[in-house]
């Protein structure tokens, strides 16, 4: 019996050790460890300077020690076991911290012209065994993309975000990852310049990594000194690591193993010219896009719903429209104001009075007979105006063009209720749609192309100011074009093409275009007016068909009209002006001889042939328009 109790106590004393050991590492990885299992944990790790720096989960600094390396690896399961208890996103990861391992993690950060970083991350791990879920960090990184797997989500944990892997049965062994994703404005403007604030390794990477390096390529040379904060090692890491800096890229290696959770950022201040920072305040170039095609569309819609009148019949035709003078013809053809000056010269062709000049040079008009109720009641009331109780007055001067006010707008006001429709549009509404599209476009392409900084804002109100003026002056151009007044379209021009240039330049083109074809559209869409009722629709009619009949008459014909008519071409004067046909007629005409003009008056030899004719002609209208002016 004594034999058989001395050798059970043999058989004790030899198991204690072992029994003492699988307690030790149990406590290790229990999250309810016991105050005694602690310490003796802490024992075993005493042997150590570097360990015994701090208990299990306050030491920082990784050790090469066998005993300390166990005694980290528990710390670490428990700070993993936590992560799942509270659900930061880490608890995928279904082996623990301290049998899976990172063997080599490569960093490859390039940063582009345009201040983004984009990076290919490769990662070797070691899992002993089989892991269903695997958080990838990304940090505040877009576009993310794990080569080789698709089904992929972007997830948040505690320290930012992840690409989460979910696979079944799972993953073992050897594996190796290739993970890319992009920083957006990882170069930012500060009050000094520009600055580089980039996580080279993202926060939350679950696993001790044996070997960890990085290189980041940057666009241009840089001379300054960058600063590097660790996750262990705070702002000490740049000691732990084999730092290589060159013109244009920064290589580093860790010197020593990384526990679980370990993370890298660096900081770079650059000039303030380093790069062109494109972004900050402004619209969005897809924005800009959309709100010129939204505003041209409305334009359109507009302009087909209020403004759009039917096809007219048109039928060539020798004599002016019925009941219309030669100063309405600018209205009804073109939209354009009235002209007093074409109106006299019409009532001088028909004998009512005599066109010519004083002494001094100045455009006087002499009465030669009173006008009955053979004329319009408006033409009447206006030949009143101009002479009154006189026989003669001035044809230009302040008088003048009062009264060329007042005719103008008399002959508008009345238009507008004999020819348009109550229910017609304002073309008005067309041009505005067209001039806020330009300044949109270039407000657009200067948010895209100008550099940030302290100024932008203001310039970037500026230049929508300019977008505005120039949509404004291409309006403008527009419509002189229409009026064949061209004089005005080439100073016109100057403010689009420098709103196109920029916009060339900022890569804002498309809207631009877009812009001035919807005020090339306002002008020529609405270039006689607005929507016109049946009278105004007929008479319209009308007058373009006696425009095509002296657009195409010919020389010969013409040639003939004055054998049979010497006063033909004079007669015709006043309306081919308002039309703007004047030149073309006496160029057809060429040097043919005519007789003198009965009611015109030039300031010094009297011209006989068209071309002579008109010019005089012209430059007697340009002095009786410009006192209006």
């Amino acid at each position: 019996m004594k034999q058989w109790i001395a050798a059970l106590l043999c058989a004790l004393v030899l198991v204690q050790p072992v029994l003492a050991t699988g307690t030790g590492n149990d406590a290790d990885t229990n999250q309810e460890e016991t105050t005694g299992e602690t310490a003796d944990n802490t024992a075993d790790t005493a042997g150590d300077n570097t360990g015994a720096a701090g208990d299990g989960g306050t030491d920082r600094i990784p050790s090469t020690d066998p005993d300390t390396a166990t005694a980290t690896g528990g710390t670490a399961g428990t700070t993993t076991n936590t992560g799942t208890a509270t659900g930061t996103g880490t608890t995928g990861n279904t082996v623990d911290a301290k049998t899976a391992t990172i063997t080599n993690f490569n960093a490859q950060w390039v940063v582009d012209a345009k201040g983004q970083a984009t990076v290919t991350i490769r990662v070797d791990m070691n899992l002993p065994s089989s892991v269903t879920q695997l958080d990838f960090p990304i940090g505040n990184g877009v576009n993310a993309q794990l080569s080789g797997y698709d089904k992929v989500e972007t997830v948040d944990i505690t320290d930012g975000k992840a690409l989460r892997l979910v696979a079944n049965p799972g993953f073992t062994g050897v594996q190796t990852f290739t993970l890319s994703y992009a920083v957006e404005n990882a170069i930012k403007v500060t009050e000094t310049g520009q600055k580089l604030e980039l996580d080279i390794m993202a926060p939350g990477w679950a696993w001790p990594m044996t070997q960890a390096s990085f290189t980041l390529t940057m666009p241009a040379v840089f001379t300054g000194e960058p600063t590097y904060v660790g996750g262990y090692y705070a702002d000490l890491v740049a000691d732990y690591m084999n730092l290589e800096q060159t013109d244009t890229t920064i290589t580093g290696t860790y010197k020593e193993p990384l526990r679980d959770h370990e993370s890298l950022s660096i900081s770079l201040d650059l000039p303030a010219e380093y790069i062109t920072i494109r972004s900050a305040s402004g619209i969005s170039q897809v924005v800009t896009l959309a709100v010129t095609i939204l505003l041209a569309v409305l334009a359109l819609l507009y302009w087909y719903k209020t403004l759009c009148n039917g096809k007219m019949k048109i039928v060539s035709r020798t004599m002016a429209p019925d009941g219309v003078g030669a100063g309405e013809l600018p209205l009804l053809l073109m939209g354009a104001r009235p002209r007093l000056s074409l109106q006299v010269a019409q009532w001088a062709s028909l004998g009512y009075l005599v066109m010519g000049y004083d002494q001094r040079g100045r455009v006087i008009l002499q009465k030669t007979m009173d006008m009955g109720t053979e004329r319009r009641q408006s033409d009447q009331v206006t030949f009143q105006k101009l002479f009154g109780d006189n026989t003669v007055c001035e044809g230009e001067g302040r008088r003048f063009a009062a009264l060329a006010d007042w005719y103008a707008h008399n002959m508008e006001r009345s238009c507008r209720r004999r020819y348009f429709s109550r229910t017609s549009g304002a073309p008005l509404i067309v041009y505005l749609l067209g001039v806020i599209s330009c300044a949109v476009a270039l407000f657009g392409a200067a948010s895209a192309g100008l550099p940030a900084g302290k100024l932008r804002g203001l310039l970037l109100v500026l230049l929508a100011l300019l977008g505005l003026a120039a949509g404004i002056s291409a309006t403008i151009a527009a419509i002189m074009a229409t009026r064949r007044q061209f004089q005005p379209v080439v100073l016109g021009v100057f403010l689009p093409l420098v709103a196109l240039v920029l916009s060339v330049v900022w890569g804002g083109v498309l809207p631009m275009v877009i812009a001035f074809a919807t005020v090339v559209f306002g002008a020529v869409a609405t270039m006689r007016g607005g929507r016109r009722s049946a009278a105004g629709q007929n008479i319209t009619a009308q007058a373009l068909g006696f425009r095509r009949y002296v657009q195409y008459l010919s020389a010969h014909q013409l040639t003939m009209q004055l054998r049979d008519n010497g006063l033909y071409f004079y007669d015709l004067l006043p309306f081919t002006e308002a039309m703007g046909l004047s030149d073309d007629l006496a160029s057809r005409v060429g040097r043919f001889q005519m007789e003198p003009c009965p009611w015109f008056r030039a300031r010094r030899k009297q011209p006989q042939t068209p071309p002579g004719f008109t010019a005089a002609f012209q430059d007697m209208l340009r002095r009786m328009d410009n006192s209006v002016q």
